[in-house]
């Protein structure tokens, strides 16, 4: 009898064993199955928050950009608000003391991308040069291609000799366009 107690102890010992290693890896494979689950989560979360990091930076670079973008075209004279380039001339010329006339405004045909721009400016020299100077310092992209500053002539026959020395400036100059005419 002890014998059969021995096999049937060493059979059922031998079947939890199998059992017990079975169980084991059947829980190690679930653990791996979960951390690979897990992983792949991990992975998502983290690609979901580079594009979530990239978008905000697209979104500060196109804030960027739109702010680069408004400052140069501030330099350019739009062709369809050429109006608003000539009022600023006549203002830069009101508010210095001089009497600023535009002559001439055209578009080469060579070259549609400026603006051509001929002006008188009649006042003291002071106030003459301080508007050559704040016109070559405007916010536009100016290119001064003539000057010519002399005094004005008093005609002989007038007696009475002016108190104020009066100036005169022909200016020509390109200011850059954002447009071309086609």
């Amino acid at each position: 009898m002890k014998k059969d107690f021995t096999n049937l102890i060493l059979i059922i010992s031998i079947i939890l064993v199998i059992a017990l290693g079975a169980s084991i890896i059947y829980f190690f494979k679930i653990i791996q199955n979960k951390n690979i689950y897990i992983s792949h989560i991990e992975n998502t979360l983290y690609e979901k928050k580079i594009n979530k990091d990239n978008a905000e930076d697209l979104v500060k670079k196109f804030t960027e950009v739109t702010a680069i973008n408004k400052h140069v075209n501030s330099y350019f004279v739009d062709q369809s608000k050429i109006n608003l380039f000539i009022n600023y001339l006549e203002e830069l010329g009101t508010n210095n003391g001089v009497k600023l006339t535009v002559k001439n405004v055209n578009t080469p045909i060579e070259d549609k991308n400026i603006i051509s721009v001929e002006i008188s400016i009649e006042g003291g020299f002071n106030n003459t040069m301080k508007v050559l100077s704040l016109l070559e310092n405007s916010p536009f992209y100016v290119d001064i291609t003539q000057s010519f500053i002399n005094k004005k002539i008093v005609d002989e026959a007038n007696t009475k000799a002016s108190t104020t020395s009066n100036w005169q400036a022909d200016v020509s100059f390109n200011v850059l366009s954002n447009q071309s005419n086609n």
